[in-house]
């Protein structure tokens, strides 16, 4: 196996329909929160989640699966998922959270509640992208 390093947001050295799967935990979220996701030159120009989502959309064979696991509500992802130049079909399933286990982790409850404070969204996504041949 090779493991490559590549920013997901600029044009990637991979061939197109290369990869049958692929799966994101955090990416998206990652780039979609970040203050650098604004383009550049005004409007027209996309975003580095746009571009991301090319990038993967382009990377994907006819008939591959790209499977996001987010913490971002689908108000907030299916803007960029459902963009018209992307062929495939998307399944949202929303995922209960569960609560965290201090027991044996070196965690403080105190630590926990700060987090509770913050994170108020109850459920982890997974959307589930299928292109299409």
């Amino acid at each position: 196996m090779e493991y490559l390093e590549m920013d997901i947001t600029e044009p990637l050295f991979i061939d197109e329909d290369s990869f049958n799967f692929i799966i994101d935990k955090g990416c998206l979220d990652c780039v979609a929160c970040s203050s650098e996701n604004q383009g550049e030159g005004g409007e027209a120009e996309p975003t580095k989640i746009e571009k991301m989502i090319t990038n993967i959309y382009k990377t994907l064979t006819p008939g591959g699966t790209y499977i996001c696991i987010s913490r971002g509500a689908p108000e907030t992802r299916l803007i960029y998922l459902s963009n018209n130049s992307l062929n495939w079909t998307i399944e949202t399933l929303k995922v209960q959270k569960r609560a965290p286990t201090l027991k044996n982790t070196g965690v403080q409850s105190s630590d926990i509640e700060a987090f509770d404070r913050i994170d108020t969204e109850p459920y982890i996504y997974v959307y589930i992208c299928d292109k299409k041949y």
